[in-house]
């Protein structure tokens, strides 16, 4: 499964992408996230390796994320697994007139076909990606 989805952030980019992909900034918006671990290098940058840990209402759920490239200045491709699935995300924060332009090309990938209709996969990517919006625009100053 294949899409892509964009949103406007009336933020810099720079900004954008230092509370996408900094351990510390990614606690202040991420729902649920309890911990971040690095098992390979360190989180986010280039080749890395590490999970997120979340409590989803009492019950412990583990994501494993690998940083597989980043170009400059703020283009970052991170795999998130679970399992069962494989989410690949290529994130592109563009800077636009001082604020930015956030693309994310998505492709899944599962054991199993779930036979899910896309547009819920593409919202429920939207809906992250606007809490995160919503934070950097209502939480962040320049």
């Amino acid at each position: 499964m294949e899409y892509q989805v964009s949103i406007d952030i009336q933020k810099p980019a720079n900004e954008c992408f230092s509370y996408y992909t900094k351990p510390e900034k990614i606690k202040m918006w991420m729902p649920d996230l309890k911990d971040i671990v690095d098992s390979k290098g360190h989180l986010f940058s280039l080749h890395s390796q590490g999970y997120f840990i979340f409590d989803q209402k009492g019950r412990k759920m583990t994501m494993e994320i690998e940083v597989t490239e980043q170009k400059s200045p703020y283009d970052i491709t991170i795999i998130y697994r679970v399992p069962g699935a494989k989410n690949v995300c290529v994130n592109k924060f563009e800077n636009i007139n001082g604020h930015t332009t956030w693309t994310m090309d998505v492709v899944f990938e599962f054991e199993e076909d779930p036979n899910l209709d896309i547009e819920i996969f593409k919202q429920s990517t939207l809906s992250s990606m606007e809490v995160f919006k919503k934070y950097m625009e209502e939480h962040t100053h320049d």
